[in-house]
């Protein structure tokens, strides 16, 4: 679904919104905006929609981040380390995290979309599902019983 008129940035918030958001909730995501997680008593896997710093009002440029962190070593980490949030961002890179990019997980390469005013959003939108829907969900759930979320 697109805006009628409106920048990128309306496009971007709209597709993530009415688009992104109910499917990903409908694939067992719980989360808003551009933050994700998919239920885990072990782990925090993490969903992360990260805009560009270069996105403007004509074209918004995005990614899918991918994070896994084992819930005990990010707490055991935390109390030396005061500086660290209660619980991780998939958007930024911590300790004891194992990231991964959507595009680089499945395409080889790191992938970027591109939002416009004048293009609908709905192939951009189903693109990244069907991408989380074919590979993403099943690398963060691989994730849980990796030694590699693990410090």
């Amino acid at each position: 679904m697109s805006i009628v008129g409106g920048t990128a940035q309306d496009h971007f918030r709209s597709m993530v919104r009415t688009e992104l958001a109910p499917e990903l909730r409908r694939l067992g995501f719980r989360g808003s905006g551009t933050q994700f997680e998919l239920p885990s008593a072990t782990h925090w896997l993490l969903l992360g929609i990260q805009r560009s710093t270069s996105s403007t009002a004509d074209e918004v440029r995005f990614t899918v981040n991918l994070s896994a962190v084992d819930r005990q070593a990010w707490n055991t980490k935390r109390e030396r380390e005061k500086w660290m949030g209660v619980q991780p961002s998939a958007n930024v890179l911590g300790p004891v995290t194992t990231s991964k990019r959507l595009g680089i997980l499945v395409w080889g390469t790191d992938t970027w979309f591109a939002i416009q005013p004048n293009r609908s959003t709905q192939d951009v939108a189903r693109e990244v599902l069907d991408a989380i829907r074919d590979k993403g969900i099943s690398w963060l759930r691989a994730q849980e019983s990796s030694n590699e979320s693990r410090p």
